[in-house]
């Protein structure tokens, strides 16, 4: 919170915001319990739930910007850090304007970042709960689903690989179908709101819309990404696949150096995307 802001006599501006003490999440040994998770779920939800009412996408969740207060009641008390590379939404439209974190990275921190993201495409609040569905099965597992050297691979990852299965009985659970459907490839099939992700987590139904791509619609190609888990049910496993060959890898791997390309980021692009 912002106490006071002003300028001193000597002309420098300054903030005066209260000092939490506590740890972010990247201090905590993971996995952590299923019951513990589900509840840090239903904190950030609620901070990004007014973020988006007040038209705020965050488009950096990741366990360094959320906070674990000291409570004097004890167990966790959440606050979600660090709205420095948001955007601010207006009538549905996004802001024209692309900035770059303080660190170089782009628009986000490569592992925790939603496909259409790492795409460079205009950002919903799909992509937030896609960003917290990788936290969530990172604090669930011990690792993220998608992990590599290679930043670009990981762009790339995000757009062509499934996530792998959460395990039993974990996978059956309502923590386990919310996380997997934050993480559907089509922002379209996540959530329409934090309330609707809250919901699925509480063990409420929540129908998932049909989704029919432009290429089906004209009798294409079918995608090739899986459909997000049902209720009841997570997405199919899959090891590490082969870049597609032909068009479509070199249409990927364009996207990926683009992204780099245009931050200005050049033969540095491992050193400023990596997490």
């Amino acid at each position: 919170r912002i106490f006071e802001a002003g300028e001193t006599e000597e002309g420098d501006v300054y903030l005066a915001m209260e000092y939490l003490r506590g740890q972010e999440l990247t201090q905590l040994a993971l996995p952590l319990a299923a019951e513990r998770v589900a509840q840090l779920a239903r904190q950030v939800l609620a901070a990004l739930a007014e973020a988006h009412r007040r038209g705020i996408i965050h488009r950096d969740i990741k366990p360094s910007n959320i906070f674990l207060c000291e409570h004097p009641e004890g167990g966790d008390f959440v606050k979600v850090f660090d709205f420095g590379i948001a955007k601010v939404t207006g009538d549905g439209d996004l802001m024209a304007t692309m900035r770059l974190s303080v660190s170089g990275g782009v628009m986000g921190t490569p592992v925790y970042m939603s496909p259409e993201q790492c795409r460079g495409e205009e950002l919903t609040p799909a992509a937030d709960f896609y960003s917290l569905g990788i936290v969530l099965y990172e604090l669930l597992t011990g690792r993220v689903p998608f992990d590599d050297a290679n930043p670009v691979q990981v762009l790339l990852m995000h757009n062509q690989q499934p996530p792998p299965l959460l395990p039993e009985p974990l996978a059956a659970s309502p923590l386990g179908q919310a996380v997997m459907r934050a993480l559907a490839k089509d922002p379209r099939q996540r959530f329409a709101s934090a309330a609707e992700f809250l919901d699925l987590l509480e063990g409420r139904p929540v129908p998932v819309p049909p989704v029919i791509s432009p290429a089906a619609a004209s009798g294409g190609i079918p995608p090739t990404s899986p459909a997000p888990p049902q209720a009841g049910g997570a997405a199919p496993h899959a090891s590490r696949s082969p870049t597609p060959a032909g068009g479509s890898a070199w249409k990927y791997t364009a996207i990926g150096l683009g992204l780099a390309t245009l931050a200005g980021l050049g033969a540095a692009v491992v050193a400023a995307l990596a997490r």
